[in-house]
């Protein structure tokens, strides 16, 4: 369980890095979605990946719309 909570804070962060980057003052879901798609140890980058998603794509796409 500490791990997970360790992974969370970690997502967290980077999501709130992400919004500053990209100019917003608060987290946003898409923010939380570029950390998770970036993270390469995931549950999520798996999934993508094995769908044949390109999680450097999906990220620009994200960014993009914001």
């Amino acid at each position: 369980m500490k791990d997970l909570n360790s992974e969370i804070k970690n997502i967290i962060k980077k999501s709130l890095i992400e919004s500053i980057n990209l100019g917003s003052n608060k987290i946003e879901p898409e923010h939380m979605l570029i950390a998770l798609l970036d993270d390469k140890k995931n549950i999520v980058v798996n999934v993508m990946e094995s769908m044949g998603h390109s999680c450097e794509d999906l990220i620009a796409k994200i960014e993009s719309s914001l």
